[in-house]
């Protein structure tokens, strides 16, 4: 039968990325104070995901790709993503078609941007009188190869109370300081960051670059209610259709663009016959 499925996957509408391929590769629930775009899971390792996955926030139904790997040793303990998390949400990794095997360019060595993500790595003493503000892009040296990171360092009773990486650069390594002059915090202490696993990606790629390498999958979709869609077909062709309720599309998609307010949630199956 033409419209038979052998196996199901999840349909979260977007208008840039395309639905994956079936089968997940890991699920879980983030960890407990999560609030960021890196998906950092509850306990395990995400040691099967790839630059590239397609991710799923199923608590908030919304819908990223991986555009990090980020190791503490030889294993993958957190990914960075272009979909925000909060603490418990739960999520699923999926492999993404691709139009070319050749993968984007790797960037080696980054800094793991987000909010206070090199708070806990200060090793130099407490200032006990830096100046209270934000200093934002606060310029630094470091005793690696690593350029092109930025931070901004929040200083509050005087000492240094979170560092957060907003641009990501490369080359750096686990050992190397970063060093901020007390000409730029104040005060008589300099602040000293030791980096660390937790601290470095082992991969990340332009999310530009990833999206542009996206495949148009052949996915059948069912739809249990009557309702606009909107999408692009497996073709790479847009198209708009009302669907029926209790019905599958004529045709396969390879991404869901819209849905109708109050539609069920749309199921994509394909044959691997």
């Amino acid at each position: 039968m033409a419209n038979l499925g052998t196996a199901t996957v999840k349909v979260i509408p977007s208008a840039s990325i395309n639905i994956p391929r079936p089968g997940i590769k890991h699920s879980g629930a983030t960890a407990a104070n999560e609030t960021s775009t890196e998906l950092v899971p509850a306990s395990g390792t995400l040691n099967r995901a790839n630059i590239g996955d397609t991710v799923y926030n199923t608590t908030g139904t919304t819908i990223g790709i991986v555009t990090g790997l980020n190791y503490t040793g030889a294993d993958i303990t957190s990914l960075d993503t272009n979909v925000d998390f909060a603490s418990g949400n739960t999520y699923e990794v999926y492999t993404s078609y691709v139009a070319s095997l050749i993968p984007p360019a790797v960037i080696v060595g980054s800094l793991l941007e987000g909010v206070g993500t090199l708070t806990g790595s200060i090793t130099s003493a407490d200032s006990t009188d830096a100046t209270n503000g934000v200093v934002t892009g606060a310029t630094f040296t470091t005793s690696g190869s690593g350029t092109g990171g930025v931070i901004n360092v929040t200083v509050s009773g005087n000492k240094v109370t979170i560092v957060t990486v907003t641009a990501i650069g490369s080359g750096y390594a686990v050992g190397d300081t970063l060093t901020v002059a007390v000409g730029v915090i104040g005060g008589s202490t300099a602040l000293v960051i030791t980096l660390d696993d937790e601290d470095i990606t082992g991969d990340t790629a332009d999310a530009t670059q990833i999206l542009a390498n996206q495949g148009n999958g052949r996915i059948g979709i069912y739809s249990a209610s009557a309702g606009a869609i909107t999408g692009v077909d497996s073709n790479g062709n847009t198209f708009s259709y009302t669907a029926v309720a209790g019905a599958t599309l004529p045709f396969f998609v390879s991404r869901i663009n819209t849905i109708a307010g109050g539609m069920t949630a749309l199921v994509g199956f394909v044959n691997n016959d």
